[in-house]
């Protein structure tokens, strides 16, 4: 990793209050926590499908045809 240039806002006793970095930085910080939010979103959607699995194996929910599973969407 390339080292980022921080550049430090401080008040007048020179307590930090903010950063700032380069655009292309802050950009790639943003792809890169949209992407671990997408995949929280995509893992917990797999978790929540595993168990419904789990649930229907086991009797206790009823199984979805095909075309009800994609109506829902």
């Amino acid at each position: 990793m390339n080292k980022v240039k921080i550049q430090y806002v401080t008040d007048p006793e020179g307590i930090r209050k903010a950063v700032m970095i380069p655009i292309e930085e802050w950009e790639r910080i943003e792809a890169q926590i949209k992407a671990l939010l997408e995949y929280g979103s995509l893992k917990e959607s797999l978790k929540q499908g595993f168990s419904e699995v789990k649930e229907i194996i086991s009797g206790k929910e009823k199984a979805k045809s095909a075309k009800d599973f994609l109506d829902e969407f």
